[in-house]
């Protein structure tokens, strides 16, 4: 019996992969989330009772 045919075929990368470290993931991840929230504003063409009836008032 022959073996299986390869799925895929074998694949190198130019530069080897970045592995990123736990601690610089989790300092990257509390900074984002530190930023200051930014309001959210809706085009004028949308008037503000249909937004709010969609979405809730200030959620």
């Amino acid at each position: 019996m022959s073996p299986a045919p390869r799925a895929f075929g074998q694949f190198q990368y130019p530069t080897p992969p970045l592995v990123v470290g736990l601690y610089d993931l989790v300092d990257k991840l509390a900074e984002h989330y530190a930023r200051p929230v930014q309001p959210t504003t809706w085009p004028q063409r949308y008037d503000a009772a249909d937004v709010e009836a969609v979405f809730g008032a200030g959620k």
